[in-house]
């Protein structure tokens, strides 16, 4: 049985109302799938996921941002998603390994 199910933010809602019993948590995505830049919209993302229920959301890590040379996007979006994060819930960072083709990059 899965431990979690992913579903886009606007479905979360009514995926926790129909998971409710069964134990199975309600998963989202955020900066996805395309990895930019955008704290702002990552961050709300992030809150609306929780707000309709999400009990965790998978953010995408900006790795065209450091590609590009800017090392410090990804630290300031992943702080910012997770100072947004409830009590008991959970972020995670998907980190797009395919796309750093160098090992500076990983």
């Amino acid at each position: 049985m899965p431990t979690a199910t992913p579903r886009r933010s606007p479905s979360c809602a009514q995926s926790k109302a129909l998971l409710n019993s069964s134990g199975i948590k309600v998963a989202t995505v955020a900066n996805f799938p395309a990895g930019e830049n955008d704290t702002r919209g990552a961050v709300k993302t992030t809150v609306v996921a929780f707000a309709n229920g999400a009990d965790e959301v998978d953010v995408v890590f900006p790795y065209k941002a450091l590609i590009g040379g800017n090392a410090k996007a990804g630290d300031k979006l992943v702080a910012a998603c997770r100072a947004v994060v409830p009590r008991g819930k959970r972020l995670k960072v998907i980190i797009e390994s395919g796309e750093l083709k160098t090992d500076a990059l990983i």
